[in-house]
């Protein structure tokens, strides 16, 4: 949602997405503190490191967190097996196996999002396995 790119509780930000989507929250809602952050995490990638993928909508929520945060420059496109713009919502897959390799721009921390549909599952996760 657009609000989330001024707000400063992040984790509202991600609740909020959750809800518009018509998931259950999965985080608990506490006021974004920079300093409760691990010294590798960042404003810009902080909630995508380790994300599950086990149904599409999974996947399409991520997708439209990465987006989200691409349009406002806080992550940037490293690699992408598929074009985000190629993926809709109810269009099926285009691939079997389908990899993004996103940077972040504030940290540059790198996390790839790999999702294997013929396998089922997937997720995001740092792209050094951390």
């Amino acid at each position: 949602p657009a609000a989330c790119q001024t707000e400063p509780v992040m984790v509202d930000c991600v609740n909020r997405l959750d809800e518009e989507q018509g998931r259950r929250p999965v985080t608990t809602k506490r006021p974004f503190d920079p300093a409760r952050l691990p010294p590798d995490v960042c404003r810009g990638c902080w909630g995508l490191g380790h994300r599950p993928v086990r149904v599409p909508e999974d996947y399409h929520r991520l997708l439209d967190i990465l987006r989200e945060r691409l349009a406002d420059g806080r992550l940037q496109m490293v690699s992408a097996s598929v074009p985000l713009e190629s993926i809709v919502r109810g269009g099926g897959w285009p691939d079997d196996v389908i990899r993004h390799v996103v940077a972040c721009t504030l940290c540059g921390r790198r996390l790839v999002l790999h999702v294997d549909t013929y396998h089922g599952g997937g997720g995001m996760k740092p792209e050094d396995g951390g």
